[in-house]
């Protein structure tokens, strides 16, 4: 009984994260990967302290599959956590969408841990908006002055 109770509470968290991120207007395109496209939800921006949560969707210009389970999608939207004093990236939880939008799986609660942030993948971009990094050179990002500190904060307040 306590396993049916636990997935239906994973399946109706899952169902409510899809519906709320359906419905966010804030998406903002930050590029073209090899893979697809890349976009941050701009409402979604929190920081404390070096660390900077936020949603961000990756749409993939071909089907993809899970590398645990096998799933196919399309789309996958991401809670990542940034260190940008670590130069590393989390990925808390994952919601994997097929090419119609509509939800094929989600990791909640990822246990993998952060990892660094390579100076040409995914999370380069999202690091040189969110931490000023410089992605093209690898050297990590730079002490917040308060033109960043306002440009993070202005993201929040869209």
């Amino acid at each position: 009984m306590k396993r049916i109770w636990s997935l239906a509470c994973v399946v109706l968290l899952t169902w409510g994260l899809v519906q709320s991120l359906a419905w966010a207007e804030r998406w903002q395109f930050l590029g073209v990967h090899p893979e697809g496209k890349m976009y941050l939800d701009q409402d979604s921006v929190s920081q404390k302290g070096s660390i900077i949560g936020f949603w961000a969707r990756r749409v993939y210009t071909k089907p993809q599959a899970s590398k645990i389970s096998q799933m196919k999608f399309q789309e996958q939207i991401v809670w990542q956590e940034l260190d940008c004093a670590k130069k590393t990236m989390n990925m808390a939880q994952m919601i994997f969408l097929d090419a119609q939008g509509k939800p094929v799986g989600a990791y909640v609660n990822l246990k993998g841990g952060p990892k660094a942030i390579e100076p040409t993948g995914f999370f380069a971009k999202e690091a040189a908006l969110l931490c000023k990094s410089k992605p093209e050179n690898g050297q990590g990002p730079e002490s917040k002055t308060a033109v960043q500190k306002q440009k993070i904060s202005s993201l929040k307040s869209r």
